[in-house]
C-alpha cells in the first residue's frame, strides 16, 4: 500500500504537508491517514541502550482496503538472541489531550540477529476507523516499557487519474518491450484508473515510437487492465511517451516506456520453449499452445501460475499478443520471435489489488 499524492494536515506532523504539489486538474480524494514522528512521552526512554529505544515511528491506513502499515525504527540493532516487542495503539485523544485512548492495538516482536532494520507490521481491519486522532507506540523489553512515543495524524490525500505503461517496463522496471522494427507490432499496455473509477480512458502516444490510439471503458477504481495495442518503432532502442486521459483529464501520470525494436524473424520452429519461469509449445502451424508462467502473487513471488490454454496465433511476422478476462482478473501474453529457436515477450496477470508482470526469453528444447 503506497499512497501517491500530498498530505493535508489535520493534526500533528504538519511538516509533511505540501511535499508534493497538487497536479493540474487532479481530483484530490481522501483515502486514509498517515503519521510519522519522534515525539516521546515525558520520562522516556528509561535506558540509553539504543536497541531498547525508539528513533521514530510511523503508520499509514488505507480506508479503501482496511489495511494498516506500521513501522518503528529502533536506536540500534537488536543483539543476537535477544528480542523486543513494539506495540502500536491507534486511538483518540482524551478530553485533556494528554492521553491516547486506544481503539486498535497491534503488537510485533523483533528477534535480534545483529542487523539494524525497522520493525514493521501490516494488518487488515474490517472496521478501520476514518478519524483516529492519536498514535501511541511503546517498546517493551523483558516486560518492561523502555521507550514510548505519542503524537497525532494527518489525512492522506491521493490524486485520481489514468495511467498507461507498456507492460515490460511497468513499475520502474528497466525491461524493454520488444517489437518488430518498422512495422506495427502487438504489445501489452497496462491501463490504470487511480483512486476513482473511469467510464472512458483514451490512450495516445508521441515521439519516434508510435502507438495506435485506443479507448478503454468501465475501469473500476484502482483497476489495472492489460490491453493489446499496436506499436511501431525504428530499429534499436527508443522510448514511447504515453498519455492516458479519463473524464478528469489529470496529466499527473503521463510517462514513458522503453522499447527495443528488432528485425523480424518470422515464425519460430515447432517445439517446446522454456525460460524465465515460462514454458510454451509452438505447433507446426505457428500456433502457441499451453503457455504456463510462474507469476506468483503480490505477497509471494513464485507460487502461482498463469495459464493460457487457448491458442495464440503467430502470423508470418512472428509476433502476437492477446489479453483475456480470466476469473476476477486478466491474463495477457505477448510473444515475439527472435530466431527460429528463441522467442521473447511478457506475461501479465492482474487480480484486484495485485498486478504481476513477467518478461521472458524462452528457447526451444
Amino acid at each position: 500500500m503506497r499512497i501517491r499524492g500530498a498530505l493535508a494536515p489535520v493534526a500533528a506532523c504538519t511538516a509533511l504537508a505540501g511535499l508534493l504539489a497538487t497536479p493540474a486538474g487532479a481530483v484530490p480524494v481522501e483515502v486514509g491517514q498517515h503519521t510519522i514522528f519522534d515525539t516521546r512521552v515525558p520520562g522516556m526512554p528509561t535506558t540509553a541502550d539504543g536497541a531498547r529505544t525508539l528513533r521514530a515511528v510511523s503508520a499509514e491506513t488505507d480506508w479503501r482496503t482496511g489495511e494498516v502499515e506500521l513501522t518503528a525504527t529502533l536506536g540500534s540493532a537488536v543483539p543476537a538472541f535477544s528480542e523486543v516487542s513494539v506495540t502500536w495503539h491507534l486511538g483518540r485523544w482524551s478530553p485533556s489531550g494528554s492521553e491516547c485512548a486506544p481503539e486498535k492495538t497491534v503488537t510485533a516482536t523483533a528477534i535480534g540477529d545483529g542487523y539494524d532494520r525497522p520493525v514493521t507490521e501490516t494488518r487488515v481491519f474490517a472496521d478501520l476507523a476514518r478519524d483516529y486522532t492519536c498514535l501511541d507506540v511503546s517498546l517493551t523489553t523483558q516486560r518492561e516499557v523502555t521507550d514510548r512515543m505519542r503524537d497525532g495524524w494527518t489525512t492522506a490525500i491521493a490524486y485520481s487519474g489514468a495511467e498507461a505503461d507498456l507492460a515490460a517496463g511497468a513499475a520502474g522496471s528497466t525491461e524493454r518491450t520488444t517489437v518488430l522494427a518498422g512495422r506495427p507490432t502487438p504489445a501489452i499496455v497496462l491501463v490504470t484508473s487511480h483512486v476513482l473509477p473511469s467510464a472512458t480512458t483514451t490512450v495516445t502516444g508521441s515521439g519516434a515510437v508510435r502507438i495506435e490510439p485506443f479507448e478503454v471503458t468501465g475501469l473500476a477504481a484502482d483497476e489495472v487492465r492489460p490491453v493489446v495495442a499496436r506499436v511501431t518503432a525504428p530499429r534499436g532502442r527508443s522510448t514511447l511517451s504515453l498519455r492516458a486521459r479519463d473524464e478528469r483529464g489529470d496529466p499527473d501520470y503521463d510517462g514513458s516506456s522503453p522499447v527495443a525494436a528488432v528485425r523480424a524473424s518470422g515464425r519460430p520452429d515447432a517445439g517446446r520453449f522454456t525460460g524465465d519461469g515460462v514454458r510454451l509449445r509452438v505447433d507446426a502451424k505457428g500456433r502457441v499452445r499451453s503457455l504456463v508462467a510462474l507469476v506468483g502473487t503480490c505477497s509471494s513471488p513464485a507460487d502461482v501460475r498463469a495459464r493460457l490454454r487457448d491458442v495464440v496465433r503467430l502470423p508470418r511476422s512472428g509476433a502476437a499478443a492477446v489479453a483475456r478476462r480470466v476469473g476476477k482478473g486478466w491474463t495477457a501474453v505477448q510473444v515475439v520471435t527472435l530466431a527460429d529457436h528463441k522467442v521473447t515477450g511478457v506475461v501479465v496477470r492482474t487480480t484486484p489489488g495485485c498486478t504481476r508482470v513477467v518478461p521472458f526469453v524462452a528457447r526451444r528444447r
